[in-house]
């Protein structure tokens, strides 16, 4: 399941470079009307809540999906092309993710579900620790 969601990212940031590139060669283009946000239902599958809640983190700062977007959209690569780079970065941002959101489930008194369960023993049956 983890590298079907890594993949899943991969893909969105894939075609957001793609994008971003071709926009720039026609700023009148409308081409974001086709952009598939992958992350948004990855969130969904692991139980991160909806928009609409507003979660504090451990730390007490009000937190959304949008800083989960944000931070995606900071993972650092140098050449799209290089996909074994990108892969393992989109990985650790993925149990990056799992991680909050446990925490985040956990602290708003919420059921973490089969999802985010399997991926995280995934993570540890991998001996992977960030």
């Amino acid at each position: 399941m983890k590298a079907a969601f890594i993949q899943l990212l991969y893909k969105q940031l894939y075609q957001e470079q793609l994008l971003n590139k071709m926009f720039l060669e026609d700023e009148n283009s409308e081409l974001y009307d086709t952009v598939v946000d992958n992350l948004q239902v990855l969130l969904d599958m692991i139980g991160y809540p909806t928009e609409t809640d507003q979660c504090i983190d451990t730390n007490g700062d009000i937190i959304s999906r949008d800083w989960y977007y944000q931070r995606f959209t900071e993972i650092q690569f140098k050449d799209i092309e290089d996909e074994a780079e990108i892969k393992q970065s989109i990985s650790d941002y993925l149990y990056w993710v799992c991680k909050q959101t446990k925490k985040i489930c956990r602290k708003e008194d919420l059921g973490v579900n089969k999802y985010l369960k399997n991926l995280l023993k995934e993570y540890k049956s991998e001996k992977y620790f960030l």
